[in-house]
């Protein structure tokens, strides 16, 4: 009998403590981070070719806008380059491809940079379809204005301007030639589109970029 009573009476406590208590305090932490969602830009949105707009995520917005800083400074030896930008998903490499069609046809060291930064992370199909549609781009004839010639008589050395004239083609080519030589199961895994790839090099009108194209294409078949 005395225990009942004990019992009833530690309930009676417990119940009028509980009801005595005050209310849960919210935590700011939360309130800030909710806030901090209602009030974030809507996330950049990227045109990809012949499909409904890819929409990138945060970490993509951020390096792009690294790599846009990078271009614009000049500085293609920025440690950047090697630390932020080393690792590239599926999001940022479409965001890189669409600056590289937005970047102006004359700037090649530009478009190379995009092309090496997307070569060291080539592990799907679209990554392949990008390179050969590099490839296949008209050759440029000057540094000052692509689509046309500069007048003739100009003492340069016809090499050293070629190679800087197709630079972006000479890296996607060594991009590729990285995969063959150091990756195979990569470069089984997309044989195909490497070799289509290769074909649209062949049929440049740069005469070094079909060249290396046509010997890799035989390296390969080896």
């Amino acid at each position: 009998m005395i225990f009942l009573i004990l019992v009833a009476i530690v309930i009676v406590v417990f119940v009028k403590r509980d009801r005595n208590m005050p209310p849960p305090i919210e935590s700011p932490e939360v309130e800030e981070s909710e806030e901090a969602i209602l009030e974030a830009p809507a996330p950049m949105v990227v045109q990809g070719t012949g499909s409904a707009p890819v929409e990138t995520s945060n970490q993509a917005e951020i390096k792009l806008g690294i790599l846009q800083d990078i271009l614009n400074s000049g500085k293609d030896n920025d440690p950047r380059l090697e630390s932020e930008l080393k690792v590239l998903d599926s999001a940022t490499k479409q965001a890189f491809t669409s600056l590289y069609d937005e970047w102006a046809p004359e700037g090649r060291n530009g478009r190379g940079t995009i092309i090496f930064l997307i070569g060291r992370n080539l592990n799907e199909k679209s990554d392949f379809d990008f390179l050969g549609r590099v490839l296949g781009e008209p050759q440029c004839l000057s540094l000052i204005d692509c689509n046309v010639a500069p007048e003739p008589g100009i003492d340069e050395d016809q090499g050293a301007t070629e190679i800087a004239l197709m630079y972006p083609q000479v890296v996607a080519l060594e991009s590729i030639r990285r995969v063959f030589e150091t990756d195979p199961a990569t470069f089984e895994k997309f044989r195909a589109e490497i070799e289509l790839a290769l074909a649209a090099g062949s049929k440049s009108d740069s005469p070094l970029i079909a060249e290396r194209s046509e010997e890799l294409l035989r390296t390969l078949s080896q």
